[in-house]
């Protein structure tokens, strides 16, 4: 009888709460993303048991990067290719495909990795690169593009604890350009799916949203949120209105995009930056 009356007590507790979109507690039960995402993307990348092969002092690691063609569009279903690396082991993958991001993920070692880059397997290169990576981080050397593709959002993760990113796709302002006038919105495409629930959610909620994942500097304040979306789908598209009064000409604006937005599977967007100058005579 007690056991039964305190998971009465505890059902009647989740049903109090369980409408709260931003209660910790309730997060914590009905979206565990972070226990979720540990299996998932280590199944998705194909290391599951291949990591267990190396022992901890192997050097294995996974290597992450998303690559962008020449108008900074990602670069998706791109392959990348290992042409050599610090240290041969078996199992090692020598190949791997952009994701709908154009985001890469392959397990190599510590050290030196070279990679090639083509639109296809067998195609022309038009990207390659060299990472040099340590256990805790990963830097880009000889990059060569003649067709002006770039990388962006590198990092080096624990094979047993990988994971699986989504990314921006596209934005207006996008990346490093100089507008004429001042733009209205912010407009972001991602590469997967943001939450439904976010469609239900009271507008000053969404607004919370906003302004506690995405950051301007200097300070424009945000007004509202827009969720672009047919017929209840889950969206992909959000518009960012801000105060456009507050804009001054020829200043560089940054705005920064958190890890707090995730996608409807749960997946954690890298941090992203997006800086671009209101230049009236531009």
């Amino acid at each position: 009888m007690k056991r039964i009356f305190l998971q009465i007590l505890f059902i009647g507790f989740i049903s109090l709460f369980g409408n709260c979109y931003f209660n910790p507690f309730v997060q914590g039960i009905v979206n565990p993303v972070e226990e979720k995402d540990d299996t998932a993307s280590a199944m998705a990348l194909g290391i599951v048991g291949a990591a267990g092969a190396f022992s901890s002092g192997s050097q294995v690691v996974v290597a992450t990067g998303q690559i962008l063609d020449y108008m900074g569009m990602p670069a998706i279903s791109h392959t990348v290719t290992v042409t050599s690396r610090s240290f041969e082991l078996d199992n090692l993958p020598l190949s791997t495909t952009t994701d709908t991001g154009g985001r890469f993920y392959i397990m190599t070692t510590v050290g030196s990795t070279e990679l090639s880059v083509s639109q296809f397997l067998g195609g022309p290169e038009v990207l390659r690169f060299r990472l040099e990576i340590e256990t805790n981080s990963i830097n880009v050397a000889d990059l060569v593009s003649e067709a002006d593709y770039t990388i962006s959002g590198l990092e080096v993760q624990n094979p047993e604890n990988s994971i699986l990113y989504f990314d921006l796709m596209s934005s207006y302002p996008n990346h490093g350009s100089m507008v004429p006038f001042v733009p209205e919105s912010l407009n972001l495409t991602f590469s997967e799916n943001l939450p439904a629930s976010l469609l239900d959610l009271p507008p000053n909620e969404q607004l919370f949203w906003a302004s506690g994942n995405i950051s301007i500097s200097p300070t424009i304040i945000i007004d509202s949120v827009y969720f672009n979306s047919e017929q209840g789908a889950p969206p992909k598209d959000v518009s960012i209105y801000w105060d456009t009064e507050s804009f001054q000409p020829d200043v560089e604006y940054t705005i920064t995009l958190s890890p707090g937005i995730r996608s409807e599977t749960g997946k954690v967007l890298k941090t992203t930056t997006i800086k671009f100058t209101y230049s009236p005579e531009s």
